[in-house]
């Protein structure tokens, strides 16, 4: 199989390579982590998913070997900053996310999808579905989501001990579904979470296929097929009468490569787009971001009056929520140091050189991404949560912070997910003194996520 697409000129660092033999190693030699008969190095990366990577780069160098119980079993990671900007550059050309997640049109029940397909029909069809995830589109809903919002946090109460990761998922999620549909989701969060993340278990992770016929995972399934596809119809139907145009509409006109309409299995599936990002990835970086203003009194002190600045009751829109310099900061810090995209999987299938190797069609790769981020020459002292990294001072070096993945599948949903994760937060911190003496735990399920049983305190009442 061949990925054939244009892209620009490579680094001095990294090379495609001619289908002739290189007097070069083989990757598949690389340098080997040691690991534990069948679990390889699965319990190592459980328990310290964000810096058991670096230590790998720090000790091996930019390319070793490591064995997990996952499809492929030994797999090659790139990592380091020549690692995400080949990755970055070259990835069109040299890896196929087809070969890398065969699973997905039979789960989906499409081949039509922009994460799962390659060259100019993922082109296409992240065009279609980007233009639905800009600031201007955000922009008409932002008045719903707050007014949402607010009366979500209205019903805690002084000395309620609340459950981080249910609070914050029913708030980004009713805020997602607002932006994408008109109206909130309609049923509790948890139901888009299970089935977000099984789904990324069984796409990614080689968990069973079997998990997606569990009762309560099938019962979730068609719980959100069900509401996506009523509301698409509602849109088609013009049920929903005059209304700030969303997601649904983009959807609904979306067209194939020839012209012709979306199918309606692919206008289902791209419907699940922005309830399955925020599921399983933007959810875990709100329950952090939380997290690290609560936990540390310094950070929310800076924090704090721009707050109440932007939220005290005036409209709230996306120049305002770009004047919150701290708080903006504070994501970015978070997303540094615990970020969601840590290791990212691909299958080779043009050959290339990279860090003194020879990757062939079939080799499996990891890039930790994040790598990167845990690096002195990037960022002095790495484990130190310093918002000041990210106010009054240059931008990170390019390929060193990436959040939000690289290339031309990184996350097309950037520009809507920032905003509403600091109104997720604010508007919380507006109401509330909240209280959180709890130490952060990690878990892994399929990435890494906050402890789900972390419950956070409602101290007292800030605002009426």
């Amino acid at each position: 199989m061949t990925c054939a697409h244009s892209i620009p000129e490579p680094a001095a660092a990294i090379a495609v390579c001619p289908r002739r033999a290189v007097a070069l190693p083989r990757a598949t030699r690389a340098p080997h982590v040691r690991g534990l008969p069948l679990l390889g190095s699965a319990l190592q990366i459980l328990r310290d998913p964000y810096g058991w990577w670096p230590r790998q780069h720090r000790h091996l160098g930019p390319v070793f070997r490591l064995t997990l119980p996952i499809a492929g079993r030994t797999w090659i990671a790139i990592a380091g900053r020549d690692a995400n900007e080949l990755l970055a550059r070259e990835g069109a050309r040299v890896f196929s996310q087809v070969m890398t997640y065969p699973r997905a049109p039979e789960v989906l029940g499409t081949t039509l999808h922009p994460s799962f397909t390659e060259g100019p029909l993922q082109l296409h069809l992240r065009r279609q579905v980007a233009r639905g995830f800009t600031r201007a589109a955000l922009q008409p809903h932002l008045g719903a989501i707050a007014a949402q919002l607010r009366a979500h946090v209205e019903r805690w109460r002084p000395g309620q001990r609340i459950d981080v990761t249910a609070e914050t998922s029913q708030m980004g999620l009713d805020a997602i579904s607002l932006f994408a549909t008109g109206e909130p989701l309609g049923f509790d969060a948890a139901i888009v979470r299970r089935y977000a993340t099984v789904f990324t278990g069984v796409i990614a992770m080689s968990w069973p296929k079997a998990l997606l016929r569990v009762p309560a995972v099938r019962a979730a399934s068609t719980a959100l097929d069900g509401m996506i596809a009523r509301r698409l119809a509602a849109h088609r139907s013009g049920a929903r009468g005059d209304h700030a145009p969303d997601y649904f509409d983009l959807v609904h006109e979306g067209v194939l490569p020839d012209g012709e309409p979306l199918p309606e299995r692919t206008r289902v599936v791209f419907g699940q787009i922005p309830f399955k990002n925020m599921g399983v990835y933007a959810g875990r970086v709100i329950n952090h971001l939380l997290y690290q203003i609560v936990h540390r009194p310094e950070v929310l002190a800076r924090v704090q009056p721009e707050i109440d600045r932007v939220f005290g009751g005036g409209p709230i829109g996306l120049d305002e929520l770009d004047g919150m310099v701290a708080l903006r900061a504070t994501l970015a810090e978070t997303l540094r140091i615990l970020p969601v995209a840590v290791a990212l999987q691909r299958t080779v299938c043009e050959p290339f050189t990279f860090g003194g190797h020879r990757f062939e069609p079939g080799d499996r790769v990891f890039t930790p991404l994040s790598v990167t981020h845990f690096l002195d020459e990037h960022f002095p002292e790495p484990l130190r949560f310093d918002i000041d990294r990210f106010i009054d001072r240059p931008a990170p070096a390019p390929y060193t912070y990436n959040p939000f993945g690289v290339g031309h599948h990184a996350c097309v949903a950037r520009s809507v997910f920032e905003p509403l994760a600091l109104m997720v937060v604010a508007t919380a911190l507006a109401r509330w003194q909240l209280q959180a003496r709890y130490r952060l735990r990690t878990i892994v399920d399929a990435l890494p996520s906050p402890w789900p049983w972390h419950r956070m305190r409602v101290v007292a009442a800030r605002a009426a």
